[in-house]
């Protein structure tokens, strides 16, 4: 326990702002709106609101500035997926980014 280190008050409270600002709302004019699901009959569906990646990458450098943040990607690939549509047997793969 003598090498661990307790966040000081001030260091807590720096968190807990840039916390704050990770969490405002984009405005709506960032927003953009994608179909994700229809129906069949195409009378319903279900959409989803995403910000365009160029404006989480603004926030971000507002608030660490361009030097002070990372981003990092990870592949993996899963081969020889069988699923049935439609009553035909499909083979396709998976590609998982995180």
């Amino acid at each position: 326990m003598a090498n661990e280190q307790v966040p000081t008050p001030a260091l807590t409270h720096d968190i807990k702002s840039v916390l704050a600002e990770l969490e405002v709302p984009f405005s709506p004019d960032q927003i953009q709106w994608r179909v994700t699901n229809t129906a069949k009959d195409k009378r319903r569906g279900q959409i989803v609101p995403y910000a365009d990646p160029r404006a989480y990458a603004d926030r971000l450098n507002a608030l660490f500035t361009p030097q002070g943040w990372t981003r990092h990607y990870k592949v993996e690939t899963m081969g020889n997926i069988t699923r049935m549509k439609k009553g035909e047997s499909i083979v396709s793969g998976k590609i998982l980014v995180t």
